[in-house]
């Protein structure tokens, strides 16, 4: 029996690869994935999900790594990596909800398999980029509590804060881009916020939006920070839509949210 298109084209991917693939309509609105231990399809438009499990599997062991690092040597821009690197690392980031144009920013280190983020003078972070590198972040040049992304414009208006970096890229892009441009985007790295953030807050008396992720961890890192706002005079609001991360999240409903800062 002949494979499917989708799983003849996930195939020819190597492992760890993903890919952008024409499901339906006239445009490529499905990823396919080449997993250690499986193929796998995931259509956006029509949500087909179909999974082919390999029949022999030559296990891949979990990278272990140090949450901190020096810089890898070879860190270059995204635009300066090979064709096929670009192909691949921007259809990964389809799968995470994050287009190029969000993330203009973004470097590649061949030798660590990872995508860099520069996110202050000298610091930069990782992104694993298959499932056996072990953590998904990586802080390379030393190591901080949280990562800032400026607004476009000011005064500034308020403050969102969500967990991880893509997430915040991505509010970023949509307040930048689409709405007033002055909010500071914050990725905690985590769902705790640090006593310098903290300071900073109060210091500017800065409206908080807390944008956690829509899960059990998400939601107690909101109760949380509240607590730790609670003494201040600080207007704290929160979005989460249960089981997606801010990242997931459509545009319009990333504008909606940002609309409780007016």
């Amino acid at each position: 029996m002949m494979d499917a298109p989708w799983l003849r084209a996930a195939k020819r991917l190597p492992v760890g690869g993903v890919e952008r693939f024409r499901c339906c309509g006239s445009t490529k609105a499905a990823v396919i994935f080449n997993k250690p231990d499986a193929w796998e399809m995931y259509c956006h438009r029509c949500k087909s999900s179909p999974k082919e499990r390999k029949q022999f599997v030559q296990m891949q062991r979990v990278q272990q790594e140090a949450r901190v690092q020096p810089a890898p040597a070879d860190v270059i821009n995204i635009a300066d990596a090979r064709p096929s690197v670009q192909q691949s690392v921007y259809s990964f980031l389809a799968t995470k909800g994050i287009m190029p144009d969000m993330v203009e920013d973004l470097q590649w280190s061949d030798t660590a398999q990872r995508l860099v983020f520069p996110v202050s003078s000298g610091l930069s972070l990782g992104r694993a980029t298959t499932t056996w590198q072990n953590p998904k972040w990586i802080q390379y040049g030393g190591k901080s509590s949280f990562a800032y992304i400026a607004p476009k414009t000011q005064p500034v208006q308020g403050i969102v804060l969500t967990e991880d970096l893509l997430s915040a890229k991505k509010v970023a892009h949509a307040s930048n881009h689409f709405g007033s441009g002055n909010l500071v985007c914050v990725a905690l790295l985590g769902t705790r916020l640090d006593a310098r953030l903290k300071l900073l807050i109060i210091e500017h008396n800065w409206p908080v939006l807390l944008m956690l992720d829509g899960d059990d961890a998400g939601y107690s890192g909101v109760k949380r920070i509240k607590r730790d706002l609670k003494a201040f005079p600080i207007r704290v609001g929160t979005f989460a839509v249960d089981g997606k991360d801010p990242k997931d999240l459509q545009m319009q409903e990333i504008l909606e949210a940002l609309t409780w800062m007016r």
